[in-house]
């Protein structure tokens, strides 16, 4: 599992987890997602941008046939419109167990529209 996050303290926070919590292959990375030329069967990020740029910034790490898992409020379905003007994706909606307006997007077959 590998763990991007550009803010050093939060870096450090999810390494010193990682160790307390005696999760092996756990990789923090202290750097913004911008630029990383990783890739992953599942994406996922929470509070980081709207729907729109969330899929920018996940399609080039994405492995085909991966998903994108988001966490997103209650403006979800508005994101959802905004993003497939630029965006042609599959999305599944899910109720969050921690947040009665919160939602989990599962998002594949992830395209640009052309």
């Amino acid at each position: 599992m590998i763990l991007i996050e550009s803010d050093r303290r939060k870096a450090s926070f999810l390494r010193e987890a990682a160790r307390h919590l005696d999760c092996t292959g756990v990789t923090v990375i202290a750097e913004r997602i911008e630029g990383q030329r990783l890739q992953g069967k599942v994406i996922t990020a929470r509070a980081l941008a709207p729907l729109e740029k969330l899929v920018a910034y996940a399609e080039p790490l994405l492995e085909p046939g991966g998903i994108c898992l988001f966490l997103k409020g209650r403006d979800f379905s508005r994101e959802i419109e905004d993003a497939r003007r630029f965006w042609n994706m599959r999305i599944s909606v899910f109720p969050s167990a921690t947040s009665d307006s919160g939602k989990i997007l599962k998002l594949d077959e992830v395209s640009r529209v052309q």
